[in-house]
């Protein structure tokens, strides 16, 4: 599930959240939830119809279990 808003015409601040279970396996039983505040901004006309939107987040650890923590999001996008 994410949420996300428009500010001032290119920023669109969001939050996302993920859940993940193991049904079997080494991590059987096991449950993970993270929380991914995070800032899109964009789109930038750069040539044309070709614009560019770049995002960062950090994901966050919501839960007792868990396979990583403070992971760093990064995107570029060139869309037309």
């Amino acid at each position: 599930m994410a949420l996300q808003h428009l500010l001032l015409g290119k920023l669109w601040p969001e939050v996302e959240l993920n859940l993940t279970t193991w049904p079997n396996g080494a991590r059987a039983g096991e449950t993970q939830a993270f929380v991914t505040p995070g800032l899109v901004v964009g789109r930038f006309s750069i040539w044309r119809r070709l614009g560019l939107t770049l995002g960062a987040g950090v994901r966050l650890a919501a839960s007792g279990f868990r396979t990583a923590h403070r992971n760093w999001i990064f995107s570029a996008r060139l869309p037309f």
